[in-house]
């Protein structure tokens, strides 16, 4: 069984500005969230043919952020005469509170879906740890989530047992770890349109950019896999 071990450090949008640049926003504290640490482990299982990708997300006590959500990119560029998904996502999962769904019906419940011209999602599978759910967006991300705070990752923490599943091989993928944070006033009825807006950007700002492995759209052995690995 192949094992492939990756460590992966932050990137950090061109023009983003760190949280402490911001003034106060609202009633909660902004929490910094810097630093975090995702280590993917990634193996084939020839019985199923389907690729597991394992992931140890490492939040560093130095941080105030309690993290509650990783989303994963699962966008594909469309090759030329494909019109939709590169292969059949029977078997795949996502398991949301006590229950499993097919993906198909998750992605059934989402359409249409809110992907650029001359995209696609690549089908996938979850497993999540206890107190986690996964879960699909219609921009095309894989979710990872805390069903309360009683699961977040807390400063000086690490939390494994989150993976996607599929028969994709692997590539590298764009991921967002967000902390937790929730634009409070002190008056629901009184809203500052201005404020409003920076809040808007103070949860931008906080997110954290890296990359990890995860599924492509290609299987081992296709024109599509050795047209993406040649010279």
């Amino acid at each position: 069984m192949l094992v492939l071990l990756l460590l992966l450090m932050a990137w950090m949008g061109a023009g983003l500005l760190a949280p402490s640049a911001f003034s106060q926003v609202g009633l909660m504290p902004i929490p910094t969230l810097q630093g975090v640490q995702v280590q993917a482990e990634t193996t084939f299982d020839p019985g199923t043919g389907l690729y597991t990708y394992r992931y140890t997300v490492s939040n560093p006590a130095s941080n105030t952020g309690r993290i509650w959500n990783v989303l994963v990119d699962m966008t594909s560029t469309l090759p030329r005469g494909f019109g939709s998904i590169f292969f059949d996502p029977e078997g795949l999962t996502i398991p949301l509170g006590t229950n499993v769904f097919p993906f198909e019906r998750q992605l059934a419940n989402l359409q249409p879906l809110a992907l650029p011209a001359g995209t696609t999602l690549v089908p996938f599978g979850q497993q999540v740890p206890t107190g986690w759910n996964g879960g699909l967006r219609r921009v095309g991300t894989a979710s990872f989530s805390t069903s309360g705070p009683d699961f977040h990752i807390l400063p000086g923490q690490a939390l494994s047992g989150i993976a996607l599943l599929g028969p994709g091989m692997p590539m590298i993928r764009k991921m967002e770890v967000h902390p937790k944070w929730t634009y409070v006033v002190p008056d629901v009825h009184v809203i500052d349109p201005e404020e409003e807006a920076a809040a808007g950007q103070v949860k931008q700002n906080i997110t954290f950019h890296t990359f990890t492995l995860g599924p492509s759209g290609h299987t081992p052995g296709t024109f599509a896999h050795w047209d993406q690995v040649r010279d």
